[in-house]
């Protein structure tokens, strides 16, 4: 389920007030689908393998794809053989299949594709997640872990771990969708194995362990050339500067360049933005700068004054013990 975050849900506000009804209609769809998982009515598979999956109860981009990459990564030094499986939103794929690096966002989404060319991981997408995670197993019968992207709604495949990602703008206004941009009633939050907070988020007290995250731009890398430079000779090098993201929540990319020092100019793009034509100003002067996951979709484009920013992604290490000692118990 992927939507735009307006403003409007961060606090209570009229146009909220106006869907509370739909609002409730969907609360209580989420929780009769929940309860006939829990009780039967609908079928939910177990992997013969575990099961990780990584998601969140609010709408719009909280970090989870950079908590995938980084788990991925921390789960192959303790040892384990990692596949993942998405939707793949944005793009228009809808049946299980194995994903190839030379595929195109458009035809199987931004987060699978650029977990694939980032973690060198097999990856796999579908609607059905559990169809996606049989055609991983039956292609690589070694694999002894599966983690699943933004997968926390998707009931029909069992969970060994379940991690909810909840980023700085908490709650918004606490309504659930459309009149605010929860997915699921906070409640959920005490029954999940674990609580990942982006960069400066806070939750109300939960028993549920928590963990922090922090997203940091430590560099940019030209688009064309491949000339990678850090934070400092960026800033000295271009005065002029434009920051485009085409993601759930631009605010979050715009403010990581702030962080870093930079100041720039902000565009913000619908989320899965094609970029089949260029959205930049002609300024010959302009540096702009785009997320990792645009940077799958803006090649054909050519543009010199296009750079990629790339982020650090820190976790506390006691979170993949805990992943362990779950799946282990």
């Amino acid at each position: 389920m992927k939507k735009r975050f307006p403003q409007w849900w961060l606090s209570p506000s009229w146009r909220s007030w106006l869907l509370l009804d739909q609002s409730w209609l969907f609360r209580g769809l989420v929780g009769l689908r929940r309860w006939l998982y829990q009780h039967g009515w609908f079928k939910s598979v177990r992997l013969p393998v575990p099961v990780i999956v990584v998601g969140s109860i609010l709408v719009g981009g909280t970090g989870k794809t950079p908590l995938v990459l980084w788990l991925t990564e921390a789960l192959r030094e303790r040892g384990w053989k990692v596949g993942v499986v998405s939707r793949g939103y944005g793009g228009r794929n809808t049946q299980a299949r194995l994903l190839s690096v030379q595929d195109h966002p458009l035809q199987v989404g931004d987060e699978p594709l650029l977990i694939a060319q980032l973690a060198k991981v097999p990856v796999a997408v579908g609607k059905n997640r559990v169809a996606a995670a049989e055609v991983l197993l039956k292609h690589y019968p070694q694999l002894d872990v599966i983690l699943s992207d933004d997968g926390l709604q998707h009931l029909a495949l069992k969970r060994d771990v379940e991690i909810a990602v909840m980023d700085a703008r908490g709650f918004g206004n606490g309504y659930m969708l459309p009149a605010g941009p929860l997915r699921e009633p906070p409640s959920r939050l005490d029954h999940v194995t674990a609580i990942v907070l982006r960069d400066n988020a806070t939750v109300p007290s939960t028993r549920t362990p928590l963990f922090r995250m922090n997203l940091s731009i430590e560099s940019f890398t030209h688009v064309c050339s491949g000339e990678t430079i850090d934070c400092l000779m960026f800033a000295a090098r271009f005065k002029k500067r434009l920051a485009a993201a085409g993601i759930g929540y631009p605010q979050q990319f715009f403010q990581s360049l702030k962080q870093a020092g930079l100041q720039c100019a902000e565009l913000s793009l619908p989320d899965h933005f094609d970029f089949a034509t260029s959205p930049f100003p002609c300024d010959p002067e302009l540096a702009i700068v785009i997320t990792e996951k645009d940077m799958l979709k803006i090649q054909h484009l050519k543009d010199e004054r296009i750079w990629v920013a790339r982020a650090r992604t820190q976790v506390d290490v006691e979170l993949i013990n805990l992943i362990e000692q779950t799946i282990e118990a």
